[in-house]
This record gives C-alpha cells, structure tokens and sequence, in this order.
C-alpha cells in the first residue's frame, strides 16, 4: 500500500480545515468565558466595611433654583419675563418642558422673593439692589 504526496495533501488540507474550525471554536468559547466572568463581576454585591456598619449622610449641595438663575441674568439689567425666560434656557436652566408653565414659575419665584427682586414695570423684573441704587441718584 503505498501512500501518494497528492493523498498526504489532501488529508493535510482536511486536517487544517478542522483545525481552523476548531480555532473558531475555542476563541468563540473564551469570549462566552470572559463575557459571564465580567457578568458575575458585575452582579457582586459591593461588600461593606466593618468600620462602616451605619450609613453615613453625605452633604448635597443645594440645588440650583429658579430665582438663582433669574438673579445671574438680572444682574446685567432688568429684563421682561419672556427674554428673561430666553435667557435663562440659553445658559442652561431646563424647566418642565412647557412655556407657558416655565414662565409662570420664574414669576411666581421672582414674586416669592421680594427682598431680592422688584417688578418695575408691567412683566419687567430687575434685582432689588438696582434699583435702590438707582432711586438713590
């Protein structure tokens, strides 16, 4: 029985190809391993320190209001409500998602606050200090 170069050939491509099927096999089998270690990574519940047994508060800064924003945009002068309004979204106060709303809760926080805010005309709003000042000369 003799063994011809052109069968050692073929039985070799053969041998590559389900080698190279096999390859496939085992780099799929090591993604599905490092995905399920990164799930059960992922799912661990984040383990507690003895020294800290009670939850601790942490300090939040306050929120950033209404009338903060309308004090920042007054500051340049006084303003009606609607480009007060204007204003206020174009530096990044998001409101409730309705106009109409949103304007009715800037005047109600400038009517709120008195002390802070004077109304000088009719919708026309500017910080107290302004307008003291200009009383004043």
């Amino acid at each position: 029985m003799s063994f011809s170069t052109t069968q050692a050939r073929r039985e070799l491509d053969r041998l590559e190809r389900r080698l190279k099927k096999y390859e496939s096999l085992l780099m799929r089998k090591r993604q599905l391993e490092a995905f399920l270690a990164l799930a059960d990574e992922l799912s661990k519940k984040p383990k507690q320190k003895a020294e800290s047994a009670s939850p601790t508060r942490l300090k939040m800064k306050r929120k950033f209001r209404i009338s903060d924003y309308a004090a920042q945009i007054l500051q340049r002068g006084e303003l009606h409500l609607d480009a007060l309004y204007q204003q206020m979204r174009a530096q990044g106060w998001s409101g409730a998602g309705n106009p109409a709303n949103e304007k009715k809760a800037i005047y109600v926080a400038l009517f709120r606050e008195p002390g802070r805010f004077t109304k000088v005309g009719r919708n026309i709003w500017a910080l107290r200090k302004e307008t003291e000042a200009r009383a004043a000369s």
